[in-house]
């Protein structure tokens, strides 16, 4: 999903099958991101970009330090050749609940919603939450709507 794979882990937690009806395939929800540092990184230099929370160079992701997750969603057909990718982070400017001064996300199940968009169950880090999206296509989800 992007990133250094030394210092990125992806962590895949639900996949849910599309509908013939937007052209098949399946949706995976999943969160990257650093574990840790102390024990995963092997190197002088790694440590030190891990540490700064790097290891996403190339990617469109900010960087994140070591225990912030990022939510990420994609689409794929049936032969596993991806349609698109979405990663999101919830943010809130007075959110007291960070780590390392970040809030972090992790996209846990898909669900299908009646209008033929999806639904994620998160694992936020002060608690869980629902992201919805509104229609699937061939370009990425349209933005969320707001839950409360």
């Amino acid at each position: 999903m992007g990133g250094k794979p030394e210092l990125i882990y992806n962590e895949c937690w639900g996949v849910v099958e599309l509908p013939a009806s937007v052209g098949g395939g399946f949706a995976m929800s999943c969160a990257a991101g650093i574990e840790e540092c102390g024990t995963k990184v092997n190197n002088a230099s790694l440590y030190a970009e891990c540490i700064a929370g790097g290891g996403w160079a190339g990617t469109p992701a900010i960087a994140h330090k070591a225990g912030v997750w990022i939510l990420t969603l994609f689409r794929v057909d049936a032969e596993g050749n991806e349609f698109w990718r979405l990663a999101k982070s919830y943010k809130k400017n007075t959110d007291t609940f960070t780590i390392n001064g970040a809030s972090s996300s992790a996209a846990e199940w898909p669900l299908l919603t009646k209008d033929g968009g999806i639904a994620l169950v998160t694992d936020e880090v002060f608690g869980c939450g629902i992201l919805k999206f509104s229609a699937l296509g061939d370009a990425p989800l349209s933005q969320p709507a707001v839950v409360r």
